[in-house]
């Protein structure tokens, strides 16, 4: 699986390349800030599936607080204010 991480960056950057290659020429600057939202979401997707599978957890569970997380937070703010 570790392995897979390292290859990440450079699947994305030949992506990244081509799509730079297609969406330029025919929108300019707007296919420029296309192909980069798009590289920029396949590395935050890649990464999530990535840190659920080696870490073995319920996807679902990356996107709901519970009560303990939420009081962290507040304390962590209260403390650094």
């Amino acid at each position: 699986m570790y392995t897979f991480i390292t290859l990440i960056p450079m699947v994305l950057f030949i992506e990244n390349v081509i799509s730079n290659l297609i969406l330029i020429p025919k929108h300019k600057l707007l296919g420029v800030k296309f192909s980069t939202f798009i590289s920029y979401s396949a590395i935050c997707f890649i990464q999530i599936v990535c840190f659920v599978r080696i870490q073995g957890i319920n996807p679902f569970r990356l996107f709901i607080f519970r009560n303990d997380n939420i009081i962290f937070l507040i304390n962590h703010i209260e403390h650094n204010k």
